[in-house]
């Protein structure tokens, strides 16, 4: 955390305030944390507008039984597709992504990156 008093007592307001700032930053960061994303990957020539939509479903059916804000994106193109290393053939398919601020306001370290890149792998 921030250090905000040095060698004194603060007033009871702004000690408060400083308490409730800290808590407030802290549930941003945990907020941000928990962005995500799903792709619901579905090539027209092999997966019928049924299963489209039944995927879908069952989707957003999860979402709001969690309660958390996912963007939620329908990918039907076979190039996108196979950009996700998933044939056409093999849809209907899920991917999950997990976006999380891993570094701001400085300048990691290559050895911090790597760990990163190992817990993406």
């Amino acid at each position: 955390g921030q250090i905000r008093f040095v060698s004194r007592i603060p007033a009871r307001d702004e000690l408060l305030k400083a308490v409730r700032d800290r808590i407030l930053e802290k549930m941003r960061i945990k907020i941000a944390r928990r962005r995500g994303r799903m792709y619901l990957l579905c090539s027209p020539d092999h997966c019928s507008q049924e299963d489209t939509k039944k995927l879908r479903a069952n989707v957003d059916k999860a979402v709001a039984e969690l309660g958390v804000e996912i963007d939620v994106k329908l990918i039907s193109d076979d190039k996108d597709i196979l950009a996700f290393g998933v044939l056409p053939k093999q849809t209907p398919a899920v991917v999950s992504a997990k976006y999380r601020t891993r570094s701001s306001h400085h300048v990691p370290e290559a050895s911090i990156v790597k760990e990163w890149i190992k817990d993406i792998l």
